[in-house]
């Protein structure tokens, strides 16, 4: 039930910043820093595994928010880690991660 909240709240977020980004071209420069830090304060609240399974899980429901959903994703890559101290970007299903990237 909670990962079904959290699905829904990320696509309803990341549609809001896609048409804001549209709308407000000029607070573009501003905006994604606000939107980055809310995210990332989720993703320790709720714990990173689980929010990357729901990020993923909201890119299979809403196709439109791949591209910003994918740039949070390579943004926050640390290149000083491993992939197996940062495997928790995969989210808890390897299955769904994999089908939400691949365009149908």
């Amino acid at each position: 039930m909670l990962t079904t909240i959290l699905i829904l709240f990320i696509v309803a977020f990341l549609c809001y910043k896609t048409e804001l980004t549209k709308i407000y071209f000029l607070m573009s420069n501003i905006f994604p820093y606000r939107t980055d830090a809310l995210l990332v304060k989720l993703s320790l609240l709720m714990g990173q595994e689980v929010f990357y399974g729901a990020l993923w899980g909201s890119v299979l429901v809403s196709p439109s928010i791949r591209l910003p959903a994918s740039l949070f994703v390579v943004s926050h890559i640390n290149r000083d880690l491993s992939g197996k101290q940062q495997k928790y970007m995969l989210g808890t299903d390897y299955k769904l991660t994999v089908s939400s990237l691949h365009p149908l």
